[in-house]
């Protein structure tokens, strides 16, 4: 349905290639499910059988210590230590352990054989999650409160915001890689290998051009909320850092709806004549858990550049994340104001360090994506 909705809105940007005599380069990681939400994507955008031959999809290899923007957990080190980049995950389950033990005791008492713990209150929710959406229906969920399904949605935006969020040390790191890509399309250049971006791909017009008028890319949500602390979004993450030990229930964090299923991430780059006549769309750039960008072109007195920026098809307001940007009824900001927001956020992230140094990271704080540094 996400191809069919993109083909709609921005399947006149095709007519660049028909024009160049080429077909789009679409990305996706190796995983499985992975590749297939690329071809769905495609399916969808293009057609069935015609997107078999009307799209390249480049397939990028997801394995640890390759280095692949879509996948950059699997060379930052620290991603994977519990007191840095894991450290969502060592929060989420001492918040389970303590927040089902009512819920647990409930079911232990009609089963006998085996001991039950919030791993499995976990499972037993995620199934009925899972279920209900591939199903319709699952038996699973009657056995949950209202306030189970709370602690459950609580459990997981603890995960995300400390382990890919601005809570995490680490997140901006990996997202970095994204963000290099991102300001090599809009400035038609190769990016630096200064981050977990493969540069034997990023070097290559052929795997990496740079004269597209849609880009997408398929990967991760974990890798989409990287990208969005990479992107310094802070209009999409305007809240206290989330209290480890307890659901306040008035968190402006809330994973689901900032990461749910079919996640997409997507920037329009676009021709405004005058600003107050017809917007006309000339590049994007989607990042599927989809990202499309713009064609290249003179800039002059009459037609100014402009970039907006939308998470799940809601216009995120430049003005609160990104300095510079003044308040837009449209959510747009300058193409060159937010370049350099962006080039300047690119310097900021020390992959190395953040990646590979040797600290300890706290819950309870907005890291805005970066390693905490000794005073």
């Amino acid at each position: 349905m996400l191809g069919v909705q993109y083909r709609q809105l921005y399947g006149h940007l095709l007519n660049n290639f028909t024009e160049a005599r080429t077909i789009p380069v679409f990305r996706t990681q190796s995983q499985d499910r992975m590749v297939k939400t690329a071809n769905n994507f495609a399916a969808g955008f293009f057609g069935v059988p015609e997107y078999l031959d009307q799209v390249s999809i480049e397939i990028l290899v997801e394995n640890p210590g390759v280095n692949n923007s879509g996948a950059p957990y699997e060379i930052c080190n620290n991603s994977n230590i519990a007191t840095r980049g894991s450290i969502g995950s060592k929060i989420a389950t001492s918040f389970a352990n303590t927040a089902f033990n009512a819920t647990l005791a409930r079911l232990q008492s009609q089963v006998s054989g085996i001991n039950l713990t919030a791993t499995d209150a976990i499972a037993m929710l995620q199934l009925c999650s899972y279920e209900t959406h591939a199903l319709g229906y699952s038996a699973f969920c009657n056995l949950f409160s209202q306030q189970d399904f709370l602690n459950y949605e609580y459990y997981y935006d603890l995960s995300f915001y400390y382990n890919n969020g601005p809570g995490s040390p680490v997140s901006a790191a990996q997202g970095k890689g994204y963000l290099d890509e991102y300001i090599a399309r809009l400035i038609g250049a190769y990016p630096d290998a200064k981050s977990a971006l493969n540069q034997t791909f990023d070097n290559s017009s052929t795997f990496f051009p740079l004269n597209q008028s849609i880009y997408a890319d398929a990967t991760h949500e974990v890798v989409v909320l990287d990208t969005l602390v990479a992107f310094n979004l802070t209009a999409l993450f305007d809240g206290p850092p989330l209290s480890p030990t307890g659901n306040e229930q008035s968190n402006s964090f809330v994973a689901s709806k900032l990461v749910p299923f079919a996640t997409h991430f997507t920037t329009q780059v676009l021709s405004c004549p005058n600003r107050e006549q017809s917007k006309q769309i000339r590049f994007i750039v989607m990042l599927i858990s989809v990202i499309p960008t713009r064609l290249r072109y003179a800039s002059n007195s009459i037609t100014v550049l402009m970039i907006l920026v939308c998470s799940n098809d809601a216009v995120v307001p430049l003005h609160n994340s990104h300095s510079g940007c003044p308040v837009d009824e449209d959510g747009l900001c300058a193409f060159d104001t937010v370049l350099d927001v962006l080039q300047k956020r690119s310097r900021e992230i020390d992959f190395d360090y953040d990646c590979f140094a040797n600290y300890t990271a706290a819950a309870g704080v907005d890291y805005n994506g970066r390693a905490p540094r000794a005073l």
